[in-house]
C-alpha cells in the first residue's frame, strides 16, 4: 500500500546518548507499516553507514576510527552525508521518513527542515526523548557497546550541552516544525504509548 502524498509524516528522535532513539525509530517504524503497508517507511539512521565507513581503509576511515575510539562525536558535514545518502536513494513519494539520531547539531536540524520541505513532507515532528544523565548512563554501561566506555560516554555528555540542546531550543523557538517533549525515563512500551499517544491521538 502507498501513502498519497498529502498524507507524509516526517519524524526525528532526538535525545541523550542511550534515551533509545534507535528503539523508538523502530518501534514507530513499526506502527506505520502496520498501519499504513509494508515499504511505507524510510528509516535514516546515519550510524549505518558511519558503521560501513569504519570497515573501509581509507584516510577518511581510519580519521573517523581515531574519533570514534576517543569517544569524540564526528565531524558534521560526515553526520549530514550519512543522513543524507539514505534520503537520495530511498525516499519516494508517498513515504514517510523517520530520522533516527538526528540532527545532532544545530546546522543538520536546519538542513532536515529544508529536506523535509524539499520532498514535500509537511506534518512533521521533532521528538525529544527526556531522560536524565544518571539514567543514560546506567543505559549505555548497559549496553556494553565498545565505544561505552567512561572517556566515551563523558564526551557525548558533553556534546549533548553544546551541540544538541541547541537544537531543542531551535525545535522549540525557531522552526515551523515544533518540538514534541516526552518522558524518556518510562519502559520502552510507555514511551513508544506515550509517542502515539501525542501524534496520532491514538494508542499503540
Amino acid at each position: 500500500m502507498m501513502l498519497k502524498s498529502d498524507k507524509r509524516v516526517g519524524f526525528m528522535f532526538i535525545g541523550l546518548s542511550g534515551c533509545g532513539k534507535g528503539t523508538q525509530s523502530n518501534l514507530l517504524k513499526n506502527f506505520l507499516e502496520k498501519r499504513d503497508g509494508e515499504n511505507s517507511v524510510v528509516l535514516a539512521y546515519a550510524g549505518e553507514n558511519f558503521r560501513k565507513l569504519l570497515e573501509n581503509n581509507t584516510y577518511t576511515a581510519k580519521l573517523s576510527k581515531k574519533r570514534t575510539e576517543s569517544g569524540r562525536l564526528s565531524p558534521g558535514f560526515l553526520a549530514v552525508w550519512a543522513w543524507s545518502s539514505v534520503l537520495v536513494n530511498a525516499m519516494e513519494d508517498g513515504k514517510h521518513l523517520i530520522m533516527d539520531g538526528s540532527p545532532r547539531k544545530l546546522i543538520e536540524a536546519k538542513l532536515i527542515d529544508e529536506a523535509m520541505e524539499f520532498y514535500g513532507i509537511e506534518k512533521v515532528y521533532p521528538i525529544f526523548l527526556n531522560i536524565g544523565i544518571e539514567s543514560a548512563r546506567e543505559r549505555l554501561i548497559d549496553r556494553g557497546r565498545s565505544d561505552d566506555n567512561e572517556n566515551g560516554i563523558k564526551e557525548r555528555f558533553a556534546y549533548y550541552e553544546r551541540d544538541v540542546i541547541p537544537v531543542i531550543e531551535y525545535f522549540k523557538e525557531e522552526s515551523k516544525n515544533k518540538l514534541i517533549e516526552v518522558n524518556g525515563e518510562q519502559s520502552i512500551e510507555g514511551i513508544h504509548k506515550e509517542v502515539i499517544e501525542k501524534i496520532f491521538n491514538a494508542t499503540g
